[in-house]
């Protein structure tokens, strides 16, 4: 099932203006901190944050445009915005409690910042509740929505055992060691699994009672 046609697309034009301008925003940010724009792409990409609005990025642009492909039609389905959505809700969570402390941003950056981490977040669950069509959502799809986070979680500890660099130091195995970064990385996940379950049971028994 995918994303509603039938209701305006105008606020998901809006989301993905806002979305996509904080993702570019934010590239020209790491390239201007970086020693050059290779070294700036490998650590943007790094980012679960980047990823993920990336993917909601994806989401929402395809349904603002409504393009009838393969592509559109898949960041269109409802258990794919669903994934991203949950995932979206973790990174603002992971943020907050986790980094906000120690990130000590001013200016354009912190603006920046704030998009990526409050905003796209917040756009992204308003963007699910409107576009969802009621009891779209199965909480099996559960299985398949977190093959994401473990992929990243994948993708950043083959990459960093390859440039020794990592995003969070929460993940930085050189430093904790992999126990703890596993163990970081079972609380998120479950973090994530508990947040996307209520994200369905919205969907099945809330949303579907409007």
């Amino acid at each position: 099932m995918t994303l509603s046609k039938h209701k305006t697309l105008l606020p998901a034009a809006i989301a993905s203006l806002i979305i996509v301008f904080s993702l570019i925003a934010e590239l020209l940010v790491i390239i201007g901190l970086e020693t050059s724009v290779a070294s700036a792409i490998v650590a943007y990409f790094g980012y679960f944050t980047i990823c993920t609005n990336i993917f909601v990025a994806m989401c929402v642009t395809s349904q603002a445009v409504q393009k009838q492909s393969n592509f559109c039609t898949f960041f269109r389905r409802s258990s794919v915005v669903g994934c991203a959505t949950g995932s979206i809700i973790i990174v603002g969570f992971a943020y907050h409690f986790l980094l906000r402390a120690t990130a000590n941003l001013q200016g354009y950056r912190f603006f920046i910042d704030f998009l990526l981490h409050y905003v796209n977040p917040v756009l992204m669950l308003v963007f699910w509740i409107y576009y969802t069509p009621p009891r779209a959502l199965q909480y099996k799809q559960l299985v398949h929505w977190v093959v994401y986070p473990l992929s990243y979680l994948a993708y950043i500890l083959i990459r960093g055992a390859v440039i020794h660099k990592y995003p969070y130091a929460f993940v930085n195995v050189d430093v904790i060691g992999y126990a703890s970064t596993l163990q970081f990385a079972a609380t998120l996940t479950l973090q994530f699994l508990v947040v996307s379950a209520l994200l369905i049971t919205i969907n099945r028994y809330l949303v579907s009672k409007r």
